[in-house]
């Protein structure tokens, strides 16, 4: 209960819970000083006057304190700065007047009003006691008041007071601003050294940011010259022609991959049929045009690092090559300070290795190894293509061939006896030819396979040949006997026509053969049917003889078994 009386309101602000405590130890200290006081007033037959202002001090403080249980700080402060002003002048109008040692209590109560309010309140409180000195002494000087004058000794005396009460607030107040200004100290400490580690921050986040920077510009560039690079693949990409052939694509592949990303020597390696070499195909430098020459081959998995990338299929790297063990010092290409071997896949299959060398040491990065990677993998994909496309033509050339032999073979077994030479058209009347067309303009164009045009001024002749895969077969013969001029339409249409007429005559013979081949075998396995319903010899041999009678028109047919003297047993082992 007294803890609670005697305690300060408690606030989360320091200044406020500073100016509290202040004000509270203020109060109690000047109520304890002041009823002291009273004891002694009343005991030493003091004035009245004396009493009642001492009384009236004791309520002022006593009703701060209640006014600070309110948390009202500045009002709690006020109150006993304006009612102790209020009563100290009145025991100064009753008693000793301007000389009234009470009043130096005005000097407290400025100190009070200072803490707890602000440093106004505490200049408008010293102005009011400097107003109430001069009208003290105003009053006094024209007889409004009669001062009492006190002996030297109750003078003495009342001053001592003063002064004691004095001695025990200026330890209090003195202690009260050291501790402010220790805090406040501490409160400046803190801060320089918050501003301390804010620099530190700042200095760090700033070398960070700087670092940052430069990584995000090293980026940046690295990105951008990755950039270039994929640029440079894909035109190296779209200028490879695998319809040239694998020799002309290696070579260009070569030549590109030097010209485009500056590399001393550019060579592309393939492995042979039996996989133990890698031979040198196409390379840009003179060494390696020497090396071409004498026909290089490097052992897979043994020699130098193109070897090992063969063996291996895995990409690899000699920033230095003096330092390499792997390396192959190749008396072609003395200049070589750094080299970088590439697998060649396709289809997941090792089929060769891109070898990459440069004169300067360490020219090479993983970077640049990720990023020609991809270009060693387009170079594999047209190579594959041209070996693809060079297949499939020689495929298509052997089926062309055959399908030619076939419709020419067919055409030279199907074409009937009795099929006429050709026809002709005379006015309106269509009639088939007697006689070969025996003219020397239709005989070159069957010799060349071009269509010739002849004008001898009264009479316009066209002759175009009549092919069957690529063998002339006939000839279309157009004449003008007015002498006019043949257009290109005209000439184009008569070309389209004898183009729809060798595909109709193919279309035709094939149908025919087929048919002619389907009979042929519709017939075999008649027989073979009707001779494999027998079980006799005898009567084998008789189908055999009359249904191949039937089959050939009505032809003698003699079907004979000749005795045979081996052994059938020895002959079969």
């Amino acid at each position: 209960m007294l803890n609670r009386i005697f305690t300060s309101p408690d606030f989360e602000d320091e200044g406020l819970k500073f100016k509290s405590r202040f004000l509270n130890a203020f109060c109690w200290t000047a109520i304890l000083i002041l009823l002291l006081l009273l004891m002694i007033s009343v005991l030493t037959n003091y004035e009245y006057y004396t009493t009642v202002s001492l009384l009236g001090l004791i309520l002022s403080f006593a009703l701060a304190l209640l006014v600070l249980r309110t948390k009202l700080i500045a009002l709690s402060g006020m109150l006993p700065a304006l009612l102790g002003w209020a009563w100290l002048t009145f025991h100064a109008n009753y008693a000793g007047g301007i000389r009234d040692p009470f009043l130096l209590g005005y000097v407290a109560l400025a100190l009070l009003a200072g803490f707890v309010i602000n440093y106004r309140a505490a200049i408008a409180l010293l102005f009011l006691s400097t107003l109430s000195f001069w009208t003290l002494a105003y009053l006094e000087s024209n007889g409004s008041i009669n001062p009492f004058l006190e002996s030297p000794q109750s003078h003495a005396r009342s001053l001592t007071i003063v002064y004691a009460i004095f001695a025990i607030l200026f330890p209090f107040v003195i202690t009260s601003l050291q501790s402010y200004f220790q805090k406040y100290v501490e409160a400046e400490r803190k801060i320089l050294r918050i501003q301390d580690e804010f620099q530190s921050v700042q200095r760090t986040m700033e070398q960070a940011i700087t670092e940052r920077t430069a990584e995000l510009t090293a980026l940046n560039i690295q990105n951008q010259h990755k950039a270039q690079q994929y640029e440079t693949i894909s035109e190296v990409t779209r200028a490879l022609n695998p319809t040239e052939g694998l020799e002309p694509l290696l070579k260009q592949a070569a030549q590109l991959i030097s010209s485009k990303f500056n590399f001393y020597h550019v060579g592309l390696f393939l492995l042979d049929e039996s996989r133990d070499y890698v031979l040198l195909s196409a390379s840009n430098s003179e060494g390696g045009q020497r090396m071409l020459a004498k026909e290089h081959k490097l052992q897979v998995g043994k020699t130098g690092i193109v070897g090992y990338v063969a063996g291996t299929g895995a990409a690899r790297l000699a920033f230095d090559t003096g330092a390499d063990a792997v390396f192959f010092e190749n008396p072609d290409l003395p200049q070589t300070r750094s080299e970088l071997a590439l697998p060649l896949r396709s289809s997941g299959q090792l089929i060769g290795v891109l070898d990459i060398q440069s004169t300067e040491s360490s020219a090479f990065t993983m970077v640049d190894a990720e990023v020609l990677a991809v270009l060693a993998d387009q170079v594999a994909i047209a190579i594959q293509s041209a070996r693809a496309y060079h297949e499939t033509q020689r495929l298509l050339r052997e089926a062309q061939s055959a399908i030619g032999s076939y419709v020419s073979e067919a055409w030279r077994i199907m074409q009937p006896e009795s099929q006429p030479l050709g026809y002709q058209t005379v006015g309106s009347l269509i009639k088939p030819l007697a006689t070969p067309l025996e003219d020397p303009n239709a005989s070159r164009a069957l010799s060349t396979g071009e269509m010739i045009v002849s004008d001898t001024g009264t009479k316009s002749s066209v002759y175009i040949p009549i092919t069957l895969r690529g063998q002339p077969i006939g000839v279309i013969n157009i004449n003008s006997e007015t002498g006019q001029k043949w257009t290109q339409d005209q000439l184009e249409v008569a070309r389209a026509v004898a183009e729809r007429i060798s595909l109709a005559i193919e279309t035709a013979t094939l149908i025919r053969a087929t048919q002619h081949r389907a009979q042929v075998e519709r017939i075999t396995s008649e027989i073979t049917g009707k001779i494999s319903s027998s079980t006799r010899v005898e009567s084998i041999l008789q189908i055999a003889a009359q249904e191949l009678s039937r089959a050939l028109g009505g032809s003698d047919v003699l079907v004979q078994v000749e005795p045979l003297d081996v052994d059938l047993a020895s002959a079969t082992e």
